[in-house]
């Protein structure tokens, strides 16, 4: 397996022509943040979130995957998108579990649509406002 440097990898990924086109369509169809809208607030749309991060994947091709793949983005405000980050770079165990059930309902709404990813997320026990969802960016 070759190495390569991750840092230039990812700068070269989001500065491509492809990545400003999917970006705007991503953005364009998703107009508004997905979690705010989960905790029943609108509020706009300014940064695309790559739910996988792509500093996970160990190849080069494999990170190209992640950066290009409609279904591992999210439209997200400014507030979720730095809140999202914060959170991955925790290490906590309530951290942990918001990533997990981020990934899982978002495998879900890859897989099965964006209705069975609402239905599974609703079927989850309570955990604070917006049933385990970080609501922020709403103020």
């Amino acid at each position: 397996m070759r190495r390569y440097d991750r840092t230039s990898l990812y700068q070269h990924l989001v500065n491509t022509r492809r990545w400003r086109k999917l970006r705007l369509a991503i953005l364009t169809e998703r107009p508004l943040c997905e979690i705010c809208l989960r905790c029943g607030y609108y509020k706009s749309a300014q940064e695309v979130h790559h739910v996988k991060p792509i500093s996970t994947a160990r190849t080069a091709d494999e990170a190209e995957r992640l950066a290009y793949d409609p279904a591992n983005l999210m439209a997200l405000c400014t507030e979720c998108h730095h809140e999202a980050h914060r959170l991955l770079d925790s290490n906590s165990r309530e951290s942990r579990k918001k990533r997990k059930k981020m990934e899982c309902r978002e495998a879900i709404r890859k897989f099965f649509g964006d209705d069975a990813a609402n239905q599974w997320e609703q079927r989850q026990p309570p955990r604070g406002e917006g049933g385990g969802v970080v609501c922020i960016g709403a103020g």
